[in-house]
């Protein structure tokens, strides 16, 4: 379709207000959205998946009669948009081209985007018009931003924040956290470069004495000391000696750098390379064995203390880096690296000695590189952790379980001064403005207490009483409020809302959009000047969204007509508890699950949300979504190339549940013309349609036309859009080519009712087109507005459908004879069991259904009939029982007067056109038919004996 027509259509739902969805009690609602986007960038495929899905299900239930608000909103908050005003600032080369390249801003405006409210505004104003374009149902009258730009957004937070405050939900304390030296702040997830989902991993120090200074090993295995044989060090890292915390330590560079963060005190003393180490020994704590330190380039310096002690008896990697040097050793170290033999310190049951030798042997690793060395890893961790025992030669720790041990050699190492906690990142994390983040014990920092043990109750119990979608991914919530513990929900830079109570700090990108939908019921009234930020006291969001305090006295308090007051409550009374909120799969460990756990904290139950869905991550063309590799395209760049519908559908087809989509030129461009396609498809149909008397097959199509309506229905309640679509758009087509091969020409009133149909149905997916079409068929209203049809299975229904799947079995039949034969056959002579047997065996079979044995139905079925026959034809009843589809024949034993013949013969000529050859059928008792090669004595009921000549 032409931009024209789209744009045609979009104004038409503007001046309409197709889709502005006020509060109206003889109407029951669906409240619907989506997490609204960070505004640092223009919005990509992977936010239309998710937005499509949703506005396929609210179109959906907008059709199905339901009053359906779908509004939106930007987020501006946190480092997502600062940081690449700061980035730019810098100069960095990455954003600027990322700027110029893909967003297609001109490098003479570069010099506005150092201010983030510029960015900010650019990228909304841009992304509007992408959601306008793709045709997404949007209420825009309740569109806003956020941060303290938007002072009534603001005034909102503040609320929330105090709210969770006096019910000690947010509280001051200490806790380690993902941090940026440069911001001077928490990291949370959404205000990453890289390392979303990343958190700080307690590490264990363990000592290692030489001279007078000991080296500081990181360890999450300190119960595996007593198996140590040698010290790895990267030769080429920078390495200092420092006292930290009193102690007289050999630490990375890096690490001293970081530890500073961790209530520390650190003096440096010395620099030294690690190649100075290199071949030196030291002593392992507690056992008292001296080891060599040897050279190893897998050990990160960024990474713990970039020290790591060796235990190649049962550590995968450990092996394999003792393995390799051992086969080409330095000259230096030949003498001290043939005399290093593992040490088996755990027994285990199903493994010997050396369990992680055996491994590295059984998945045939080839080197430290290999993929295999992470999964022998994780087996030989999870069963030495969870079933294994100390040896006797571990000391204090011998005959202790693994588990136990490893607590019990923590407390020995610190009592001895031989050991210490530190936390650190287990993979690289960077800042949006760039900076790679460390860990920082943060004091008198503000948290959301996630870990409170009541209030992840009442947090699961939500989970587990409203409709997830896909239900597989319900567990992944409850997982996540298990392991969530205490948020850092505010940070020193970035834009957003300041603590109410801590002006220094603003809360986080995070921690601000957990209960925004609420707001959309008020953005309405702020928008249209209706109430004034000023008014938003604690008190005015108490008595509209709570209920709570008298709200004559809060309106006369605030200045605000009373009136408009009950007006903010009682929408919100009927608008909320969110029905749906969909998002991707990725929010699920944070946004989501924060969603959830926050209306808990603030909402009485009946508020709580109804339901949550989520979807896949969309990749393009095979490859992970990355702007900073290329691997990117817009929402506004793909609707250049394609059109809207062309988009959806794409989309919509392109996965559902947990499954992620792939975003392919290719396959773009063949529902590009699947699509366009529709247009002449739907023409020819009502051109070529002829007025005649209505027959079965006119029957069957409308009785197949309800099936498949019915089943949209089911699959579109459950959020599975893809299945759906393949109803609505490829199954209807070939129903329909199915008819026009089974009448040639369509009678024109049942085929303008299908077509109706139809365009109704698919108007969810493809809403322009669907337009168009409904136009073109001559309606007068918007096909968005109309009803969904009202369809319902019928006695007269199952029973065409029953007659259909005979034909299509025996079109079936021939065609594979016809494949076999290998020859074009002139004539094909059908010979059908007779009325009598196919009677006798609907009986026959009821009878075995009911649980009667084959024996039992036999004694039966004799003695109701005379007919000697019925004895020569025992053995087919007792094949056709163990073939035949037992629902088929209850459907049949409802039909009156069921003959098997008739339905063939009436259908004889669409068998024709199907087969491409002449048909004659006969009753298999018929004396006079033609059956030179006796195939009459092989027809069954419900399987038409065949020849072809």
């Amino acid at each position: 379709m032409s931009k024209e027509n789209e744009d045609k259509w979009i104004k038409v739902w503007q001046e309409t207000g197709a889709f502005e969805a006020d509060a109206n009690t003889k109407q029951p609602k669906v409240f619907v959205n989506a997490p609204f986007p960070y505004m640092n960038g223009p919005l990509h495929i992977g936010h239309a998946f998710t937005y499509t899905r949703l506005d396929t299900f609210a179109r959906y239930k907008r059709m199905r009669g339901y009053n359906v608000l779908f509004p939106f909103a930007w987020h501006w908050t946190g480092e997502a948009v600062a940081g690449q005003s700061i980035r730019l600032i810098k100069g960095d080369p990455a954003v600027i081209r990322a700027f110029v390249e893909i967003d297609g801003i001109p490098k003479e405006e570069l010099s506005k985007f150092t201010s983030p409210y510029n960015l900010a505004e650019y990228y909304t104003r841009v992304s509007r018009t992408a959601l306008m374009r793709l045709g997404l149902s949007i209420d825009w009258r309740r569109e806003f931003f956020t941060t303290s730009y938007n002072k009534g957004f603001s005034k909102f937070i503040e609320w929330q924040y105090l709210k969770l405050r006096s019910k000690k939900y947010v509280v001051r304390g200490s806790h380690p956290v993902v941090w940026c030296p440069f911001d001077q702040s928490p990291t949370g997830d959404h205000d990453r470069l890289e390392g979303e989902g990343v958190s700080p991993e307690e590490l264990f120090l363990v000592y290692f004495k030489m001279n007078e200074e000991f080296l500081a090993a990181a360890t999450f295995r300190p119960e595996t000391l007593y198996g140590a044989t040698n010290v790895w060090i990267l030769p080429s890292g920078e390495y200092i000696k420092a006292e930290i915390d009193g102690k007289q330590l050999i630490v990375s560079k890096e690490f001293a750098q970081k530890i500073t963060e961790q209530d520390k005190v650190v003096r440096i003393k010395e620099k030294l390379m690690g190649k100075d180490l290199i071949g030196k020994k030291c002593t392992v704590p507690l056992s008292g064995q001296v080891i060599p330190i040897l050279p190893a380039s897998f050990v990160d310096v960024n990474y713990g203390t970039g020290i790591v002690y060796s235990v190649p008896a049962h550590a995968p990697y450990d092996w394999l880096a003792l393995r390799d040097i051992q086969r080409t050793p330095p000259d230096e170290l030949k003498d001290i690296v043939k005399e290093i033999k593992p040490i088996s310190i755990i027994k285990v049951e199903g493994f010997g000695e050396y369990p992680a030798i055996e491994l590295v042997d059984q998945l045939q690793v080839k080197d430290q590189n290999d993929k295999q060395a992470e999964k022998a890893t994780e087996i030989v961790y999870s069963k030495e952790f969870h079933t294994g025992f100390m040896k006797e030669n571990c000391g204090p720790l011998s005959g202790m379980s693994v588990k136990d041990a490893k607590n019990k050699a923590l407390e020995e190492l610190i009592a001895n001064g031989l050991g210490d906690k530190a936390y650190d990142l287990p993979q690289t994390v960077r800042c949006r403005c760039g900076t790679r983040c460390i860990v920082k014990i943060l004091k008198d920092q503000w948290f959301l207490n996630y870990s409170d043990p009541e209030w992840k109750r009442q947090t699961k119990e939500l989970v587990n009483s409203i409709k997830v979608f896909p239900e597989e991914s319900r567990a992944w919530y409850i997982a996540t409020i298990d392991w969530l513990n205490n948020w850092p929900c505010a940070r020193k830079t970035g834009m957003g809302t300041p603590m109410p109570w801590d002006k220094d700090w603003i809360i986080e990108t995070l921690s601000d959009s957990t209960i925004y939908m609420a707001y959309y019921i008020i953005s309405k009234y702020v928008n249209s000047n209706q109430i004034q930020p000023d008014q938003m006291t604690p008190e005015f969001f108490d008595c509209v969204l709570l209920g709570e305090g008298n709200l004559k006295e809060v309106s006369e308090k605030i200045k605000l007509d009373p009136k408009i007051m009950e007006r903010i409550r009682e929408d919100f009374l009927y608008w909320y508890p969110v029905d749906l909120r969909n998002s991707a799969k990725e929010l699920i460990p944070n946004h989501l699950t924060f969603f959830l756990f926050q209306h808990v904290a603030i909402f009485p139950k009946e508020m709580w949300p109804k339901g949550v869905s989520v979807n896949g991550m969309i990749t393009i063309e095979g490859k992970k979504m990355s702007k900073s590799r290329g691997i990117f395209t817009t929402i506004a760049k793909e609707l250049d190339k394609y059109g809207a519908d062309v988009v959806r559908a794409t989309l919509v087809y392109g996965a559902e549940g947990m499954d992620d989509p792939d975003w392919n030129d290719n396959i773009t461009k063949l529902m590009q013309q699947k699509v366009n396609s529709l247009f002449d498809f739907i023409t020819e149909l009502e051109e070529n349609a002829v007025d005649k008397e209505k027959g079965f097959f006119e029957k069957l199509l409308l009785s197949e036309v309800k099936s498949m309506v019915l089943g949209e229905e089911k699959y579109l309640e459950e959020m599975k859009t893809k299945s759906a679509f393949q109803i609505a758009f490829f199954d209807f087509q070939n129903v329909i080519k199915k008819y026009l091969r089974q009448v040639g020409a369509p009678e024109r009133s049942t085929i303008e009712q299908v077509i109706g149909i139809w365009i109704k149905v698919l108007a969810p997916f493809i809403p322009f087109t669907c337009e168009e079409l409904w136009k073109r068929t001559g309606n007068q209203t918007l096909v968005s507005k109309e009803k969904w049809p009202t369809l319902n299975i019928t006695e007269e229904d199952r029973i065409l459908q029953v007659q259909s799947r005979l034909i299509e079995e025996l079109i079936t039949d021939v065609k594979e004879i016809q494949k076999v034969a290998k020859t074009k056959s002139n004539e094909v002579y059908i010979y059908v069991s007779p009325t009598w047997l196919t009677t006798i065996a609907i009986n026959y079979l009821t009878y075995i259904e009911e649980g009667l044995t084959q024996k039992e139905a036999l004694r039966r079925v004799s003695g109701e009939t005379m007919d000697k026959r019925l004895f020569i034809n025992i053995p087919l009843l007792i094949k056709l029982s163990n073939t035949v589809d037992k629902g088929m024949i209850k459907e049949i034993k409802g039909i009156k007067n069921f003959n098997e013949l008739e339905i063939y013969q009436n259908s004889r000529q669409y068998i024709e056109r199907e087969t491409g050859t002449v048909v004659k059928i006969f009753s298999s008792d018929q004396i006079e038919k033609y059956d030179p090669k006796d195939r009459a004595r092989n027809a069954i009921p419900f399987r038409p004996a065949i020849y072809i000549e």
